[in-house]
């Protein structure tokens, strides 16, 4: 049977099991089917196209392929940081071409059109990677970048007249779009539910835990103590090797009543994060989304420098410290000065991520 549908092709950093990447995929996935309804596709190249895991959790079982490429007209870029590298390492450069570039080259050799939407950049330190990077944006039909530091950077290499510095894409979430609790949430939950108020602790299965266990734990259970309203819940925020019931800092952070949610799903991480009073994590869009939720919200980054610019768009610089950096003080004052805060992020940021929307939907029409 011929097929006669013209396909948009999504593509992005879904390789992977990061919650921002994932919940980009879902939601652009939704927004661009609003407009081509069965007509979506992601990019599944071989090796470095979308994971089996995002298949799963997403329920998403179709194949792109060559066929699917060659009856497309659009490739969008979505959402992600995965247009800027934080190593010189050339090895890696060469992967982050093949993993999100090539195609893009290929789409402008077959004269297709190319969306850039909501992404974040900067800096590229391979001259080959560089130059292609800009060589896609200059093709580009349509460029969002979600804050000014990556026009700044790529405004140093290229005229940037045509791209718009808008903010975030997971920001255009809200309440309605979050579910309830499933069966196996509200268990794991059960224990601390009730509390008056509750912590969502972030854990993350890599380097970043020593600095954590190291540093967060005597102030959140100095916090505690002086608060024993609060409720604990520790959480990873995507499928990791190592279990979570196996981290040391459960045991020792001391709350009367705690409790582990076993990540399985973004969405449901989501409905999780609005349950919760306070959000301590290090990574990007965990707080994200619990500051468009209204959450008070205490970011220690391993890597601060994405993370920082968030928190200083949003006009809550102080609430975003480098795990390196900070002490075990200033957590302590953090917490007792910010952690019955919640954020309120300034209608012209929310205006600006859904610009992103607005841009993919309108140019998908045309």
């Amino acid at each position: 049977m011929k097929d006669n549908n013209v396909y948009c092709i999504l593509h992005g950093a879904l390789n992977n099991t990061n919650f921002g990447d994932y919940l980009f995929g879902s939601l652009f996935f939704k927004k661009a089917s609003e407009i081509r309804p069965d007509s979506v596709l992601i990019a599944d190249m071989r090796k470095y196209g979308v994971s089996e895991l995002y298949r799963k959790e997403m329920g998403y079982s179709k194949k792109c392929g060559i066929k699917g490429f060659l009856h497309a007209d659009t490739l969008v870029y979505i959402s992600g940081g995965y247009f800027g590298e934080m190593t010189s390492d050339a090895k890696n450069a060469i992967k982050r071409y093949l993993r999100y570039f090539l195609i893009g080259r290929i789409a402008m050799a077959l004269k297709k059109r190319i969306l850039i939407i909501g992404v974040g950049g900067g800096p590229l330190h391979e001259r080959f990677l560089r130059n292609t990077v800009c060589r896609i944006i200059n093709y580009a039909d349509a460029v969002t970048f979600r804050d000014s530091t990556t026009l700044a950077y790529f405004s140093k290499f290229i005229d940037c007249t045509k791209c718009e510095v808008t903010s975030d894409t997971a920001l255009v979430i809200n309440k309605s779009m979050i579910p309830d609790l499933d069966a196996t949430s509200e268990r794991e939950l059960r224990s601390v539910i009730s509390c008056p108020k509750k912590i969502l602790i972030h854990i993350a299965d890599h380097q970043e835990t020593d600095h954590m266990l190291l540093k967060i734990i005597d102030p959140i259970n100095q916090f505690l103590a002086e608060n024993q309203d609060y409720g604990v819940v520790f959480t990873y925020d995507g499928y990791a090797d190592t279990p979570i019931d196996s981290q040391p800092i459960i045991s020792l952070i001391k709350a009367q009543s705690k409790a582990v949610y076993h990540y399985h799903g973004v969405w449901q991480l989501c409905s999780v994060i609005s349950h919760m009073d306070c959000i301590v994590t290090g990574k990007l869009h965990m707080g994200i989304v619990a500051s468009r939720l209204g959450k008070s919200v205490l970011s220690f980054p391993y890597n601060i420098g994405k993370v920082k610019r968030f928190y200083e768009q949003i006009n809550e610089p102080e609430r975003c410290q480098s795990l390196k950096n900070v002490t075990p003080d200033d957590i302590y004052k953090l917490l007792t000065k910010y952690a019955k805060v919640g954020i309120q992020i300034p209608k012209e940021i929310l205006d600006k991520a859904n610009r992103n929307i607005e841009v993919l939907q309108y140019e998908l029409k045309q």
